[in-house]
C-alpha cells in the first residue's frame, strides 16, 4: 500500500521583526519532524527568510537547505529554476515527510512559495500544499510609519512599482490608498509623479520595516530620494545604491557618478553579488554588461576595480570594511 505524501506548507514569517512571527508558524517552527527551505538569489547569498528565524532564536531541524530562485524575468530561466527546487523536495514529500518552506511576508503574496507549490502539485498532484498565514510587509510597513491603510469603506490596491506610473494616473481615481512595492528601480518616477500631483504630504517609503537598517521617509523629505538608484544585492544585508549628476549639471562637464555599497550587518562579514543597472550610472542600454565596462575608485582606500553588470563584494566590519564608496567612471 502506497504510503501517504507529506505536505509542503508555505510558513509565513512576517516582514523581519521575529515578534511578527504569528502563532500558528511559530508550532510549525517547534516541529522537529519536518525538514526546512527557503529561498535564496544565488549560491552565494544568506536567505532573508531563515534570518528571520535565527533572530527568532528558534533551534533549526536537523535538515535546513536553501533552495536558488535567481534574479530574472526570464521564463525559461525561472521554469528551469522551478523544476530543481521541485526535484529537491519532492522525494521527501513522496516519502511521507512534511517541508517546510520558510518565506518572508505573507506566503500568498507576491511569493516563490506558489510557484514552487504549482510545479510540485504538477508532478504530482497528490501533495497538499497548505499556507500558514502571516504579517504582510505593506502592513508592517504602515505600522512602522504610523499611518492606517484604510478606513470604514476606503479602497485599497496593492500593485507592483514595474507596472509604471502610467498605471498610477488609471488607479488613482478608483482608490484611496496606493500601496506600491518593490518601488526602488521606479523611485525618481514615482516621486516626480506624487509631487505634481501634490500627493506627498501623505506618502511614506518605507523599508526594512521592523528589523535593523528600517528607513521611514515621509512627505517633502521624499524628494531628497530624487536620482538614487538602488541596484539589487544577492545578499539582503548589502545595500547598493547610486547617485548620478549628468554631465550637463556637472560642474566638472562630465558624468558624476558615486556608487556605495553598505554592509547593514554589524554582527559579521557579508558577501554577495551587486547587480548593477549600468543605464542607471550614465551607460547606453546597449553595454555588453558581461564583461568589464566601468572602472569604480574607492575613496575610503583608493583601491580601483574594473566592473562589468555583476560583481562579487565581501564587508567585514571586524576588519575595519563597513562600505566601498566608489567613483564611476566608463573604461
Amino acid at each position: 500500500m502506497q504510503s501517504s505524501p507529506g505536505k509542503l506548507i508555505g510558513v509565513s514569517l512576517g516582514p523581519g521583526d521575529p515578534d511578527l512571527i504569528t502563532r500558528a508558524a511559530w508550532t510549525q517552527l517547534q516541529r522537529r519532524d519536518t525538514r526546512w527551505v527557503y529561498p535564496v538569489r544565488s549560491g552565494k547569498s544568506d536567505g532573508y527568510a531563515h534570518g528571520i528565524v535565527q533572530r527568532a532564536g528558534i533551534e533549526p531541524v536537523s535538515h535546513v537547505e536553501a533552495i536558488v530562485f535567481p534574479m530574472t524575468y526570464d521564463a525559461e530561466k525561472l521554469g528551469r529554476a522551478w523544476l530543481k527546487a521541485a526535484d529537491t523536495v519532492l522525494p521527501w514529500l513522496q516519502a511521507g515527510e512534511d517541508v517546510l518552506f520558510l518565506v518572508e511576508g505573507d506566503a500568498s503574496t507576491y511569493s516563490t512559495f506558489s510557484h514552487l507549490a504549482r510545479t510540485v502539485r504538477s508532478v504530482d498532484a497528490r501533495i497538499e500544499t497548505p499556507i500558514i498565514a502571516g504579517v504582510n510587509s505593506y502592513t508592517g510597513a504602515a505600522s512602522v510609519a504610523g499611518t492606517t491603510l484604510g478606513e470604514q469603506d476606503d479602497t485599497i490596491a496593492v500593485v507592483p512599482a514595474a507596472y509604471g506610473v502610467t498605471m498610477l494616473d488609471r488607479l488613482l481615481p478608483e482608490f484611496d490608498t496606493l500601496v506600491l512595492m518593490k518601488i526602488k528601480p521606479q523611485l525618481d518616477d514615482i516621486i516626480d509623479w506624487l509631487d505634481s500631483r501634490h500627493l506627498l504630504a501623505d506618502a511614506h517609503f518605507i523599508e526594512k520595516a521592523g528589523v535593523e537598517g528600517e528607513r521611514v521617509v515621509s512627505g517633502e523629505a521624499l524628494r531628497q530620494l530624487r536620482d538614487i538608484y538602488f541596484h539589487p544585492t544577492s545578499d539582503d544585508q548589502i545595500l547598493a545604491y547610486s547617485k548620478r549628476v549628468d554631465a550637463f549639471h556637472s560642474p566638472t562637464s562630465k558624468d558624476d557618478v558615486v556608487l556605495t555599497v553598505v554592509n547593514l550587518d554589524p554582527h559579521g562579514a557579508r558577501a554577495g553579488e551587486v547587480y548593477l543597472n549600468l543605464e542607471a550610472l550614465g551607460l547606453p542600454g546597449w553595454v555588453d554588461a558581461s564583461r568589464p565596462v566601468v572602472r569604480v575608485t574607492d575613496a575610503l582606500t583608493g583601491d580601483s576595480y574594473e566592473w562589468s553588470g555583476q560583481n562579487y563584494v565581501r564587508l567585514d566590519p571586524f576588519a575595519g570594511q563597513v562600505a566601498h564608496v566608489f567613483s564611476v567612471e566608463p573604461l
